[in-house]
């Protein structure tokens, strides 16, 4: 059903969301890092 599919690509779309929140987490805290070496 519509909806179900609905359901499907939402739920998709959250873990995608995630792993690229969680890329962007590393990146920043890679950042930090290298900061507050110098």
């Amino acid at each position: 059903s519509y909806v179900a599919l609905a359901q499907e690509l939402e739920t998709i779309l959250y873990t995608a969301d995630d792993k690229l929140i969680r890329k962007i987490g590393k990146e920043y805290a890679k950042n930090i890092l290298h900061v507050s070496k110098i």
